[in-house]
């Protein structure tokens, strides 16, 4: 199986943290309940794009019809 990196976007925190319009506290508090998928490369975390839009999305609340 090859991936193919240069198609793959990946965020770092303070990316994300403006993405969502959240504080990075608020990221790192996703972190350490292992509630949002994240990869840890040496000191450095990062998120991959489509797995942020998959977490949206799977956290999404229907309204009540």
């Amino acid at each position: 199986m090859s991936i193919d990196l240069t198609t793959i976007e990946f965020l770092t925190t303070e990316q994300l943290a403006g993405l969502l319009n959240i504080s990075k506290t608020s990221i790192y508090r996703l972190i350490g309940n292992r509630l949002i998928p994240f990869y840890k490369l040496g000191h450095n975390i990062r998120f991959k794009k489509a797995d942020v839009l998959d977490y949206l999305e799977k956290n999404c609340l229907r309204p009540i019809s």
